[in-house]
């Protein structure tokens, strides 16, 4: 590179724009426990419940992912977030 010549640094705008669907539902099935845990201990619920009511709704993610949207033999394809 010669002196003065300034580099282009490209920041993309979209961070999110190249996940699937399948890994959205992936991230949701940790969040699901955290937010639990945490709404449970600000609302001055066990950590136990919280924790649970989050695993209720990581089972709901998980089925919904493995048969509401089932994963197919085609390629992934990333089609981002609509």
């Amino acid at each position: 590179m010669a002196v003065g010549q300034s580099r282009e640094i490209s920041i993309q705008r979209r961070p999110f724009e190249r996940l699937s669907q399948y890994d959205v539902l992936l991230l949701a099935i940790p969040l699901a426990f955290v937010l639990g845990a945490v709404l449970a201990t600000a609302a001055g619920l066990s950590l136990r419940t919280g924790v649970s009511f989050g695993g209720v709704v990581a089972v709901v993610t998980t089925g919904y992912a493995l048969f509401g949207v089932p994963p197919t033999d085609d390629p992934p394809r990333s089609r981002g977030i609509r």
